[in-house]
C-alpha cells in the first residue's frame, strides 16, 4: 500500500504541475491583454481629451482675434473718415477764404476801366483796318 500511496502522490503531483504550468500561461496572457487594452483605452481617451481641449481653445482664440480685428478695422475706418472729413472741410474753408480775398482785391471800377480801354483800342484798330480796306477799294488801289 505504501507503494500505491507514493504512486498516487507522484501522479497527482505530476498532474498538478502540468495543469499549473499550462493554466498560468493562459492567466498571464489574459491579464496582459486586459492591461494592454486598459492602458490603450486610457491613452487614447487622454489623447482625445487633449485634442478636444486644443480645438476648443483654438476656436476661442480665433473668435477673440476675429473680434479684435473687426474692432480695430472699425476704429481705423472711423478715424480715416473723420480725418478725410476734416481735410475736406479745411480745403473748403481755405478755398472760400481765397475766393473772398480775391474778390476783395479786385477793384471793379479799375477792372471795368481797363476792360473798356482795351476794347476801345481793339475796336479802333478794327475800324482803322476797315476804313483802309474801304479806301483802297474805292480808290482802286
Amino acid at each position: 500500500m505504501k507503494k500505491l500511496v507514493i504512486f498516487l502522490f507522484t501522479c497527482s503531483l505530476l498532474v498538478g504541475t502540468a495543469y499549473a504550468s499550462s493554466n498560468v500561461s493562459e492567466l498571464l496572457s489574459s491579464w496582459y491583454k486586459n492591461e494592454q487594452t486598459n492602458s490603450n483605452n486610457a491613452l487614447f481617451s487622454s489623447i482625445a481629451d487633449n485634442i478636444l481641449d486644443i480645438v476648443i481653445s483654438t476656436a476661442k482664440q480665433t473668435a477673440e482675434l476675429k473680434e479684435q480685428a473687426a474692432s480695430t478695422l472699425s476704429s481705423l475706418s472711423l478715424e480715416k473718415n473723420a480725418d478725410m472729413k476734416q481735410s475736406i472741410e479745411n480745403y473748403h474753408r481755405n478755398y472760400q477764404t481765397q475766393l473772398l480775398e480775391t474778390a476783395e482785391s479786385i477793384d471793379t471800377e479799375t477792372y471795368f476801366k481797363e476792360y473798356t480801354e482795351t476794347k476801345k483800342v481793339q475796336l479802333d484798330s478794327e475800324l482803322d483796318k476797315d476804313i483802309e480796306s474801304m479806301i483802297s477799294e474805292v480808290f482802286g488801289h
